[in-house]
Parts: structure tokens; C-alpha cells; sequence
């Protein structure tokens, strides 16, 4: 049959890691604002990209269309008029695309710096607040005799 007897020693140990998990979780608290506001940042971000990138893929398609029906109306008549046109489209879509390029580059970055500011700033005051909460049960052993 088990022994079904506490042992206090085990349940002292439990509840003291019990007790400082809770002190940890309410250090941290805080944070999780900091890191859900910086979130938010990277998700306004991206949905600014992705709404620019839709326009210049609605662009893109319909100037397309367009060329396709300029070039089939005068490609019997005029071949070399038709690839100037298919020219003039193809270097709207490569702008089309350098901006797509430079706004993902931009998006990356920003998304890179906030979140590492985020961190860095949720790491300082944790670092405070861990200091702040220690200082106190540091002055106290200061109160009591080394042990030799």
C-alpha cells in the first residue's frame, strides 16, 4: 500500500516555486502590453503593404489588358507600334515591381526595429522591476548575521 502521508518538505518546496512562479508572471505582466502594442505596429504595417500591393496588382492587370487589346488592334497593321506598346507596359510593371521591392524591404525593417525596440524595452523594465522587488529581501539579510 502507497504512503499516503504529506511530507511537508515536498509541499514547502512545491509552494515556494509555486510563490515564485506567481512573483515572475506578475513581473512579466506588464511587458505583455509592450509586446501586444508592438503587434499591433507590425499588423498596421502589413496591412498598409498588402492594400498598396493589391493596387499595384489591379493596376497592372488592367494596364495589361489594355496593352493586349492596343496591341491585337494594331498588330496586323503595325507590328513595330505594338511593341512599343508592349514596351511601355513592361516598364510600368517593372516600377510596379522595384516599388513592391522597396516597400517589402521598408516593411521587413520597420517589422525588425520595432519589435527589437519592444524586446529591448520589455527586457529594461523587467530587469527594473526584478531589481526593484529584490532590493527590499536584499536589505533584510543584510540584517541578520553572515554565516562563517
Amino acid at each position: 500500500m502507497p504512503d499516503t502521508t504529506p511530507n511537508t518538505a515536498l509541499t514547502r518546496h512545491a509552494l515556494r516555486q509555486t510563490r515564485a512562479s506567481v512573483a515572475l508572471a506578475s513581473l512579466a505582466m506588464p511587458r505583455v502590453d509592450e509586446l501586444r502594442a508592438a503587434q499591433e505596429r507590425i499588423m498596421d504595417e502589413a496591412e498598409g503593404f498588402t492594400k498598396a500591393w493589391f493596387t499595384r496588382r489591379r493596376i497592372a492587370a488592367r494596364t495589361g489588358a489594355d496593352a493586349l487589346q492596343q496591341m491585337g488592334a494594331a498588330a496586323l497593321s503595325n507590328p513595330g507600334t505594338s511593341v512599343k506598346i508592349l514596351n511601355v507596359w513592361q516598364a510600368g510593371s517593372m516600377g510596379r515591381i522595384a516599388q513592391d521591392v522597396g516597400e517589402w524591404t521598408g516593411l521587413c525593417t520597420t517589422c525588425f526595429v520595432g519589435t527589437l525596440t519592444a524586446e529591448a524595452e520589455a527586457g529594461r523594465a523587467l530587469i527594473s522591476d526584478c531589481t526593484n522587488a529584490a532590493a527590499p529581501a536584499i536589505e533584510t539579510l543584510s540584517d541578520h548575521a553572515i554565516p562563517v
